[in-house]
């Protein structure tokens, strides 16, 4: 049984907290031979253990190189993407979400993207938005300004940015998800997707850079809200509302994100009603939360 943490504890002032567990996890193949969507499903079966009900994994984590000519073969695409087959297969019996990145080629583009997974099942992919000037202009294209749809074995679901994802039984549990340098844009996607309700943004990179550490951490104050990045590369980082971890998992507190937007006159919600809705639901057990702020 596992059990996660959508979480209530009597706060300050008597406040009510709705706490959930994230973790930014970093695999690291023990084998030189291990599939990587092994790697990458051993790391998220090890946080469903601690009790994470969302995992953010790498950028371009189920394939081997981060940018290559083999990207613009179908075979070797398509080896991809049986590898995201295999990775949903192997975690289908946790009800924790995952984001994991990989290239996506749909009708002629070559995207980089993260797929959005629960349970076994497809839930979204979110292409990124800003291509650097590097081996990436030379084989990825940006994100579509609307939604596509994809087919994905006889189900048909959003690729593309205006995504918010969003648990039923908690509507602040809602994430969006923006990719590596889309977090360095003058205003990123991730600005636009808390002005449509998301607290919290999944944020797979290559590397992170000391930089970006510091603008997503004041990125996460500036929306009131929390930054989980997972690097190929270096330490993870989450941000909440300000202030930085290094720990690879975190609980973000729902109802003070939601309370400091309400007490902020900086925050406005006017996206609202541009983003697709992606609904999931956790079957989780509750857990204990003690003094010092650990799981039970």
């Amino acid at each position: 049984m596992y059990a996660y943490s959508l979480k209530e504890m009597e706060g300050e002032m008597g406040l009510k907290q709705d706490f959930v567990k994230v973790l930014a996890a970093v695999p690291q193949p023990s084998d030189g031979c291990q599939a990587l969507s092994d790697v990458c499903a051993e790391a998220v079966i090890s946080a469903a253990d601690s009790g994470a009900a969302l995992v953010v994994l790498p950028e371009l984590c189920l394939a081997e190189d981060i940018c290559s000519e083999r990207f613009l073969d179908q075979d070797a695409l398509d080896g991809i993407w049986d590898e995201l087959k295999r990775f949903m297969e192997k975690t289908a019996f946790l009800p924790c979400v995952c984001v994991v990145g990989l290239p996506l080629c749909h009708e002629g583009k070559l995207y980089d993207c993260a797929a959005v997974t629960q349970g076994g099942m497809l839930l979204g992919l979110v292409p990124k938005t800003h291509i650097p000037r590097n081996q990436e202009n030379a084989y990825f294209t940006p994100a579509p300004k609307s939604n596509l749809t994809y087919e994905f074995e006889g189900n048909y679901i959003q690729l593309g940015v205006k995504q918010i994802f969003v648990h039923t039984g908690e509507p602040a549990f809602r994430f969006c998800v923006e990719l590596g340098e889309d977090g360095d844009m003058m205003i990123s996607p991730a600005t636009y997707s808390a002005m449509a309700g998301a607290t919290m943004i999944c944020h797979p990179t290559i590397q992170e850079t000391p930089m970006r550490r510091l603008l997503l951490t004041a990125q996460s104050h500036r929306l009131s809200a929390a930054y989980l990045s997972a690097p190929r590369e270096g330490a993870s980082l989450i941000a909440i509302d300000g202030v930085a971890s290094d720990r690879m998992a975190e609980n973000v507190p729902l109802s003070a994100l939601a309370y400091a937007r309400r007490q902020r006159d900086t925050f406005v919600n006017e996206m609202a009603g541009e983003y697709t809705e992606v609904y999931f639901d956790l079957n989780f057990t509750p857990l204990t939360i003690d003094t010092e702020g650990e799981w039970s």
